[in-house]
């Protein structure tokens, strides 16, 4: 089995605890079967619309994360789980089809777009088609999913210990952090200064300020699990095991390939097999699931005068034909000659960009202001932790992500990347310059 312990620092309702502690505990199925679980305690993740700000109609997602000893607990039986699961996989020959939330040496999802872009590529004339999945998470059919938990351990019902982990995480419980951090009367400094080492609140204070004041909320529906837990990406992983079976046998019988990471599925086809979309819409009805139709693309490939691939035609949703036609996955596109970072991760980069700038002219204004007043003259803009986050000049940000889009899709035509790159850096150097 793997570590499944890790040391998490964040402040929860317990306190961190040691992996000598926790490994006594969890190894009890009796004590498991009567576990106290704290509720989770959740924000909402809100993504910049197309004008750069968090609006109504933005991309919200809530995440959810456990208390210490839960969180112990989930990785410990997520451990257990993803063993008989992975052999499940390998049995039923799944392990290069489904890509997502899995240990495959250090692969990331760069890796896995450009795999998919390759072999469309060996293929030639082809059709992919790239499905997502409504409301993910929020979705998961309860009782779908305790079946196939039981499938997974080849048992008829789940045992006492495995059952109150799936209790905990269907009808989980949650506590807005904002309104708890709000009811123990923790302000922003003093949020800063929490840790994992003591708990955000007595036991006394949790249930006086958090449970009597009802702040914790529980799932009374039969669908939806958590984003976030150690356990939540396996359980939705093992959700689609009869779908992946199941795509996995269209992909096969027309001689194609498909892929499947978390909700995006990716299906290559020959070029006669377009009806092989209404086969996996049908597998993901079987599933409880429902297809977002305005996210569905259907992209085909063919061979152009030049002897070159090349997309000849694309459908972006229900009814929309895309004037560039390219095939969007995993954050990349490919149009069949050259591979790209989608416009929308671009866009967010410059706009994310830009508001720093403008946050560090602002401040040497600010700063100038009170050195004039002073005496005193004015300084030059500090570039240094601009470079350092959006330029080549910088660690592990946008950029250095761009330069391994461009090594790993070395074996296809990583062109267009590296001119996103220096677009975005030339943008750098006038959005300082005119900050100056």
């Amino acid at each position: 089995m793997n570590d499944w312990y890790k040391r998490r620092g964040y402040p929860h309702f317990d306190s961190a605890i040691s992996r000598t502690a926790i490994a006594d505990l969890v190894v009890q199925p009796a004590l498991v079967a009567k576990w106290q679980f704290y509720p989770l305690i959740r924000y909402i993740k809100i993504g910049d619309n197309a004008h750069g700000k968090a609006q109504r109609d933005a991309k919200r997602r809530p995440i959810s994360y456990a208390s210490h000893k839960d969180a112990h607990l989930y990785a410990f039986y997520a451990a257990l789980l993803s063993e008989r699961y992975e052999a499940l996989l390998a049995s039923r020959q799944l392990a290069d089809s489904v890509i997502g939330f899995r240990s495959l040496n250090g692969r990331s999802t760069i890796h896995h777009a450009c795999d998919a872009f390759s072999h469309i590529k060996n293929k030639g004339a082809c059709i992919a088609i790239a499905f997502d999945v409504t409301a993910f998470f929020d979705s998961l059919d309860h009782a779908f999913l305790k079946g196939i938990w039981a499938e997974v351990l080849n048992v008829p019902r789940l045992p006492e210990d495995h059952y109150a982990i799936f209790k905990s995480i269907t009808r989980y419980a949650w506590v807005d952090r904002a309104a708890a951090l709000n009811e123990l009367r923790i302000g922003a400094r003093r949020q800063a200064l929490l840790s994992a080492r003591v708990p955000m609140c007595t036991s006394a204070d949790f249930h006086r300020l958090i449970k009597e004041r009802e702040l914790i909320k529980v799932n009374a529906t039969s669908k939806g699990i958590p984003q976030g837990t150690p356990i939540s990406a396996l359980l939705s992983n093992i959700y689609m095991l009869r779908f992946d079976e199941a795509a996995q046998k269209v992909a096969e019988r027309l001689g194609g390939r498909y892929w499947r990471y978390c909700d995006d599925i990716l299906l290559v086809v020959p070029p006669d097999a377009a009806g092989a979309a209404a086969e996996i819409e049908a597998a993901i009805s079987a599933s409880l699931l429902e297809v977002n139709p305005e996210k569905t693309e259907i992209v085909r490939f063919a061979i152009g005068a030049d002897g070159q691939q090349v997309a000849v035609q694309a459908r972006e949703g229900r009814n929309r034909v895309a004037l560039t036609p390219r095939l969007q996955y995993l954050g990349l596109v490919y149009d069949g000659r050259t591979v790209a970072i989608r416009k929308k991760s671009i866009d967010g980069y410059i706009r994310k960009m830009q508001r720093a700038v403008k946050l560090a002219r602002n401040t040497k204004a600010r700063h100038d202001s009170l050195r004039l007043a002073h005496g005193e003259p004015e300084r030059p803009l500090h570039r240094r932790k601009l470079y350092s986050r959006y330029s080549k000049k910088g660690d592990r940000n946008f950029h250095s992500y761009g330069q391994r889009v461009a090594a790993i899709a070395s074996g296809l035509d990583p062109i267009s990347v590296l001119r996103q790159l220096q677009k975005l850096d030339n943008g750098l150097i006038r959005a300082v310059r005119a900050a100056k």
